[in-house]
C-alpha cells in the first residue's frame, strides 16, 4: 500500500506537534528534512505526517515532499476551542476508519438508550467493517482500532478535550460513553458549507440532522440541539430555514462560502 493511501498510523495522534510541523511547511520539505528539523525518529515523523494529511493541514506532493495546505497555513490562528471542531470535521471526513466509527458505531450509540460502549464492542464493529476499511491483516486492524479510539478520547493530544468520547472508571473491560457537543455557530457554518453537496440549493433538515458526515450526526446532536444551532445560523444570515408543514428545509446563503466563516474564527 503506497504511503499516499495509507491510514494505519503506527503512532497515536498528536495534534499540537502536527500543527507545529505544518507551520514549518510553507515551502516543500522532504521527510528527511523534517526528521532533522524535529529531531525525531523517521517512523514517528512518518506517522505524524500521515495524521496531518487526514487532519487536512499537510499534503504529500507528487515528488514526495510535504507542504502545508491552505487550511493548514491558516488554522493555527484559530482559537483552540474552535480549532478542534474544524480538525475533527476534517478527520471524520478524511479518515475511513474514524469516519465509519463516528457515523455508524458512535452515532448509533448516541441515539440508543445506553450511550456507553466497551472497547471490545468497537473492535468487533471494525472487524465487521474490515472490507470497507481496507486493512488486510489482524495487525493492521488492531493498530487502526487502538489509534482511532485514542484519537477520539485522548484529552491532551487528541479530541478528548471536546468531551464527546470519554472513558469511564476502569473495570474488567474498558468502557466509554458518547456525549453530544454543540459547536460554535461559525465552526458549524464552516462544516455545513464544506459538507454541502454541489448544485443543491435546498436540503431537508433531516439530512442535516442525520445524513452521513452531517452536523447532527458527527456531533451526536439531538434534534432540539440542532434546531437551536440552526436558528443561530439563520440569525447570522448563514442559512435560511423553511419550516412550513411538511416542508422543513434549509438553504445556504449564496453570497457566502466556507472560507468566510474560517475568517470569522481567525479574527474572533
Amino acid at each position: 500500500m503506497s504511503e499516499l493511501n495509507r491510514s494505519v498510523m503506527k503512532h497515536y495522534l498528536d495534534i499540537p506537534t502536527i500543527l507545529r510541523i505544518s507551520c514549518c511547511l510553507d515551502e516543500p520539505k522532504t521527510k528527511k528534512q523534517i526528521v532533522e528539523t524535529e529531531g525525531m525518529g523517521e517512523p514517528k515523523v512518518r506517522g505524524l505526517l500521515e495524521w496531518g494529511r487526514h487532519l487536512g493541514v499537510i499534503r504529500l506532493q507528487a515528488d514526495g515532499t510535504y507542504l502545508a495546505t491552505a487550511f493548514g497555513r491558516r488554522v493555527d490562528k484559530v482559537r483552540s476551542q474552535y480549532l478542534y471542531e474544524l480538525l475533527y470535521w476534517n478527520l471524520v471526513n478524511g479518515h475511513r476508519a474514524i469516519g465509519l466509527t463516528v457515523n455508524h458505531f458512535l452515532y448509533n450509540k448516541s441515539v440508543s438508550f445506553s450511550p456507553e460502549f466497551s472497547s471490545v464492542e468497537l473492535r468487533q464493529f471494525l472487524i465487521q467493517k474490515r472490507p470497507e476499511i481496507g486493512y488486510p491483516t489482524d495487525r493492521d486492524l488492531k493498530s487502526v482500532y487502538l489509534e482511532s479510539l485514542s484519537a477520539l478520547h485522548r484529552p491532551l493530544k487528541g479530541f478528548g478535550t471536546m468531551g464527546m468520547v470519554v472513558s469511564l472508571p476502569d473495570g474488567q473491560t474498558k468502557m466509554f460513553r458518547v456525549n453530544s457537543h454543540c459547536p460554535d455557530w461559525r465552526s458549524a457554518a464552516y462544516i455545513l458549507y464544506s459538507w454541502w453537496p454541489p448544485n443543491i440549493s435546498r436540503m431537508r433538515i433531516s439530512e442535516v440532522s442525520s445524513g452521513y458526515d452531517s452536523l447532527g450526526r458527527i456531533f451526536f446532536l439531538a434534534e432540539s440541539q440542532l434546531m437551536v444551532l440552526l436558528a443561530k445560523l439563520e440569525q447570522e444570515r448563514a442559512i435560511a430555514l423553511e419550516i412550513v408543514a411538511d416542508l422543513n428545509q434549509i438553504g445556504l446563503n449564496p453570497a457566502m462560502k466556507a472560507e468566510d466563516f474560517l475568517e470569522m474564527l481567525i479574527h474572533d
